[in-house]
């Protein structure tokens, strides 16, 4: 199952939302785009988590899900098997930790900063607006060669992918093959590697092999551009 949503940007497009991204978002609601109301990535990250023990003690199966995917000690776990399970403040710091990319909580640097901009481009790119994503990248280029702030360093292009990045982010224009086209004219690098799933992944392997764009129709254009 999935949903097919706008996003609450200024420009709204038809965006494939599977439905475990629009459960998660309906849940941690607005907390997820704060990054400028906390003084740093861990503050803001302890936020989240926070909020994630408050859904799994309510056996929220989109919160279980979560630890699913990326609690080292519940990997592939059924959610009924974790609805049985008792999680606290550190289950959820060290879920969310490996879902930004970092080998656990220690590992995320106290003094780490947000770059707010790149931060907006990725939510443009995802909500398919591309006029603002251009204005971005004119105002500054450099974006385009720029990793995430988190520890999985993903750049714009591999979040084209759908896959490895936050789950919460795991959504896929259906402009996306234009998106991905004016990445490419603008000088985004191919073959970048992203910090996943115990090594390392260029946009195009991620994409192949994440649901996402496929369940969406757009998997063979992507491939061809990729």
């Amino acid at each position: 199952m999935a949903w097919e949503a706008n996003f609450n940007k200024p420009l709204k497009m038809k965006v494939y939302v599977p439905a475990i991204v629009h459960d998660l978002e309906s849940f941690y609601g607005g907390l997820l785009w704060a990054y400028d109301e906390y003084p740093g990535v861990k503050n803001h990250l302890n936020a989240l988590a926070n909020k994630m023990l408050e859904g799994v003690r309510e056996k929220n199966e989109a919160l279980l899900t979560e630890i699913n995917n990326y609690h080292p000690d519940h990997l592939g776990r059924s959610i009924a098997e974790l609805a049985t399970l008792s999680f606290g403040l550190e289950d959820c710091r060290h879920t969310i930790a490996n879902e930004y990319g970092f080998p656990g909580w220690p590992h995320i640097p106290d003094d780490m900063v947000y770059d707010q901009r790149f931060e907006a481009s990725v939510d443009h790119l995802l909500s398919g607006n591309l006029a603002q994503l251009r204005k971005l990248l004119e105002r500054d280029p450099g974006l385009i060669g720029r990793t995430s702030s988190y520890g999985h360093q993903a750049t714009l292009l591999h979040y084209a992918g759908s896959n490895g990045v936050e789950l919460w982010r795991q959504r896929v224009p259906y402009n996306l093959p234009e998106i991905v086209s004016y990445l490419l004219e603008q000088g985004a690098e191919k073959k970048a590697l992203m910090k996943v799933y115990g090594g390392g992944f260029t946009a195009l392997q991620l994409m192949q092999t994440s649901a996402h764009p496929n369940e969406a129709g757009l998997a063979p254009a992507l491939e061809v551009l990729l």
